[in-house]
């Protein structure tokens, strides 16, 4: 009798429902904004992204993205052939951003995180609200671009260094 009741009180512990969804990519949006000339704001996103998001008893558990870089859009293509390039981004050796989630505070609204870009990882925290009922999640969060080593040389000082991110997840 003891070991029926402890097998059948392992599986009701083991029985933590995980459910994985791929990013729909054509309903979702990674964009960026950024200041120029202190003035002026550039907005950007990226088109060609991918992902998966989970949940575990039907609360956010886990996000993960890859951002291809090759795909930014600012609108202007002197200037996103320049972000692409060997000077600012790199596509040649770092053709890829990626963010994976370590802790989700549902309470909070909170994502704790390393994104990686350049070959720099650095932990952020990201802002979410998540609507069950149409199945999106949008994200907000701001970085330093230095803290990435994303410097424009001579016009440095003309960009702003902190970075606004937005993107909503549709699954």
């Amino acid at each position: 009798m003891l070991t029926l009741y402890l097998i059948f009180g392992l599986s009701l512990m083991c029985n933590a429902q995980i459910k994985t969804y791929a990013i729909h990519t054509n309903a979702s949006k990674v964009g960026f904004n950024v200041s120029h000339l202190g003035v002026l704001d550039v907005d950007g996103t990226f088109q060609d992204f991918e992902g998966s998001v989970s949940f575990k008893n039907d609360v956010l558990d886990t996000i993960h993205a890859s951002i291809s870089v090759q795909s930014i859009s600012t609108n202007d293509d002197s200037r996103d052939r320049t972000l692409v390039s060997e000077s600012y981004f790199n596509i040649k050796s770092h053709p890829t951003i990626k963010f994976e989630s370590n802790k989700i505070e549902v309470s909070s609204g909170e994502i704790i995180g390393n994104l990686t870009i350049k070959n720099e990882t650095r932990k952020v925290v990201i802002v979410f609200q998540i609507s069950q009922t149409k199945r999106e999640i949008s994200l907000s969060t701001q970085i330093s671009r230095k803290d990435f080593k994303l410097k424009f040389g001579a016009m440095n000082s003309l960009i702003g260094d902190m970075v606004k991110i937005n993107v909503l997840i549709n699954y």
